[in-house]
């Protein structure tokens, strides 16, 4: 069973934990970890897998998870990018981009899911493109996309899930890395 820690609305910890479906079924607050991969001037793309409880099949950023119970940020992101692309990298190859807010109720495969989240961004600049191996249980597949690509499909197609904001943070950082 999985187990995440909770948190009230502006983000302090309650010092509970509590289990997934308990988090999605009443609404609590949680921390996640998404990150962009990049190398050069791609942007590697998930497919999440169709059994997943919340957007199954959608296109979506490179890797992303929920913070387990006592996990710190980087423990986190290091867990999520090795399970679900298995790439071992290190703790200084994470580029902290911001955090955000989530909150949401929709159903998918016929129940509510109540997100309220605290989305941590990072990015990790590869300098060659790395052999993935996807998790199953958790991608139908992954692939390099150019950034310009993205750019025109990602809000003009409704096979992407990835959140505006993980958007508006990478694109902050390209023009400031060009800079």
């Amino acid at each position: 069973m999985e187990y995440f820690d909770e948190y009230d609305e502006n983000g302090h910890s309650l010092k509970r934990k509590v289990t997934r479906e308990e988090a999605h079924r009443l609404g609590l607050w949680h921390k996640t970890v998404h990150i962009w991969l990049l190398c050069q001037n791609e942007v590697l793309i998930q497919q999440r897998s169709f059994q997943k409880d919340s957007y199954p099949g959608y296109y979506d950023i490179s890797s992303a998870g929920h913070l387990s119970a006592g996990d710190t940020l980087l423990q986190g992101a290091l867990r999520e990018v090795e399970e679900e692309l298995g790439l071992k990298l290190t703790s200084s190859d994470f580029i902290p981009l911001g955090v955000y807010r989530i909150h949401y109720d929709k159903s998918f495969h016929d129940a509510l899911f109540k997100d309220r989240e605290f989305a941590h961004v990072y990015v990790v600049e590869l300098k060659t493109e790395p052999q993935i191996t996807i998790q199953q249980e958790e991608l139908e597949k992954a692939f390099w996309i150019s950034l310009e690509e993205l750019d025109r499909e990602i809000f003009s197609s409704s096979k992407y899930c990835i959140n505006q904001h993980d958007y508006e943070l990478l694109v902050k950082y390209l023009k400031t890395r060009k800079e």
